[in-house]
Formats: C-alpha cells, sequence, structure tokens
C-alpha cells in the first residue's frame, strides 16, 4: 500500500479475516494501515514499516501474541512500540499477563468499534505527546551541555578565583533546588487547582481529550522534581507512575480510566501493581496517603 507520511502507522495482527476487516476498515481514515495473519508475519511487517501502534491478537496459531509482544520489547528499536492486545481471552490474570508484557492496554472481543477508535487515538496521542517533550528535553539538554562546556572552558582561565567559583556552584545548587520548587508551588497553586475546576464542567468529547492531554503533560513536567526513592527501589513503570501521580491528586479508578482512555479494569491492575511493588500488603493501608508521604 502507498502510506500517507502525514498519517500513523498502525499494525493490524489477527489470524481472522472478519476481524481485520472490521479493525482496518474503521481505522483506514485516520491511520495508514498495514495486517499481518500470523506473529512470524507481524515480526516480518514490524521490520518493514516499525509502526506506531500495533492492535494484536493473542490466541493465533504457532507464535501467540503474547511471544510476539515478549520479542518486541527485546529488540531496542521495537522496545517504545505501542501495542494494545485485542482478544477474546477476557479473566484478569490475562490482561494482567498481557500488561506485564508491555501492552499499553486490552480490548476485549467481540469487537466494538467506538472502544477501538477512542484507545488507538488516546495511545497514539500519548505517543505523539511523548515524543514532542522528548524532542524539547534533548534540545534544552544539548543547549545545557553547550552551557556546561563553555563554563568549564572559562574555568581553566580561572583557577585563581577558585575558592569564588565554589561559592558561585554553591549558589548555583541552591537555586536550582529553589528554581525546582517554585516551579512545583506554581504549578500546583497557579495551574493544577483550575485544570481540576474544569473537569466537572467540560462535557464534549473533544475538550476533554485536550484537558486530559495536559493533566498528563504537566504530570510528565512536574514528575521529575516529585520522583524520589520510592520510585527507584519499587521500579515502577512509566504507565505505573502516571497511575500512582493520579492517585496522589485523589482521583478514583474511574476517573483516571477516564483521563488516560483506559479500561477501569486496568486502572485496577496498575493500582495492584504498585502496591504490590512498594510493599502495601495489608488492604487497609491507604494508598493515597502512602504515596504523598513517600513519593
Amino acid at each position: 500500500m502507498i502510506s500517507n507520511p502525514a498519517k500513523q502507522n498502525v499494525l493490524i495482527v489477527d489470524d481472522t479475516p472478519t476481524s481485520l476487516s472490521v479493525l482496518g476498515g474503521c481505522l483506514s481514515s485516520d491511520y495508514n494501515i498495514y495486517v499481518a495473519t500470523s506473529g512470524k508475519d507481524a515480526l516480518k511487517r514490524v521490520d518493514e514499516v516499525l509502526p506506531d501502534l500495533i492492535l494484536l491478537d493473542i490466541m493465533m496459531p504457532g507464535m501467540d501474541g503474547y511471544e510476539v509482544c515478549r520479542r518486541l520489547r527485546e529488540k531496542e528499536n521495537t522496545k517504545n512500540i505501542s501495542i494494545i492486545f485485542i482478544s477474546a481471552k477476557a479473566s484478569l490474570d490475562d490482561e494482567s499477563k498481557g500488561l506485564e508484557l508491555g501492552a499499553v492496554d486490552y480490548i476485549k472481543k467481540p469487537i466494538n468499534v467506538a472502544i477501538v477508535k477512542s484507545r488507538v487515538h488516546t495511545h497514539l496521542s500519548l505517543k505523539q505527546a511523548r515524543e514532542n517533550a522528548e524532542l524539547l528535553v534533548a534540545e534544552r539538554t544539548s543547549k545545557l551541555l553547550q552551557t556546561k562546556k563553555e563554563l568549564e572552558s572559562k574555568t581553566k582561565s580561572l583557577e585563581e578565583t577558585n575558592t569564588a567559583l565554589e561559592v558561585l556552584l554553591r549558589r548555583r545548587d541552591q537555586e536550582k533546588v529553589e528554581f525546582e520548587n517554585e516551579v512545583m508551588t506554581n504549578i500546583n497553586k497557579l495551574v493544577r487547582p483550575y485544570l481540576e475546576k474544569l473537569e466537572p464542567v467540560i462535557h464534549a468529547e473533544k475538550y476533554r481529550v485536550i484537558l486530559q492531554a495536559a493533566i498528563i503533560n504537566l504530570n510528565e513536567i512536574v514528575d521529575p522534581f516529585t520522583r524520589g526513592h520510592l520510585a527507584s527501589i519499587a521500579k515502577l513503570t512509566p504507565a505505573e507512575m502516571q497511575v500512582a501521580n493520579f492517585i496522589k491528586m485523589g482521583k478514583t479508578s474511574r476517573e483516571i480510566a477516564s483521563f488516560l482512555g483506559l479500561s477501569r479494569r486496568t486502572i485496577e491492575v496498575h493500582r495492584s501493581r504498585i502496591r504490590k511493588k512498594i510493599g502495601l500488603k495489608k488492604r487497609t493501608t491507604n494508598l493515597r496517603q502512602y504515596l504523598l508521604s513517600h513519593l
């Protein structure tokens, strides 16, 4: 097929012609659609087109969807592709296994076109926002490295002022902490309250998606300042850190699911995994209070 470079690429993997037809039909107007009818064929197609997102059936002859996902996560150039499992297997264990392997979502068959379109749009929007943020960070990092290099060059010619320079560096570190605190304070006082007030009064789906994206991006900006010792020890995944941030904001599983475009069941799986990783064995322990005091 001739792809449109302005559109994102979606690979549909399913051994059932009907499923391929339904999924391809509902997404083809918005994305470049590629198909594979087996796990082996899927791995080959990924190398050819490098899709932005994969809709992956679990039950296929030969190599199943779980194995395809595992192999993609092992390769450097495919480990960050967004994968959504689509399957008739609907148990909590099946969904948990899929998320453990690195899938971003899990949709149950029979296929609901509206749900598929909504989830695909959500995850591709998040992917684009994440890539834009990474590009911005790379640009700022490059500027910071250039500034650092210039400072180091000047420092060599100012060895006699070493004492004054040490004072300057300590001041810089202090200003960095003050800046981070100021950013967090301003966001929490001047931005977040107004976003939260908008939630209950915005009903149009288009604007709710925009608001949700703004909140998610806001959490991404604040996250480097707030990520603490617990996150590094517990080894929370980016998705779990995102859910943890919403829990700290006092959001319910239903609200978080709405924000992220996921099912409530998926959020419950994330909550369960977070509790397990941070060692909260007692169900009576309040997860939000624990996160607020440790994370």
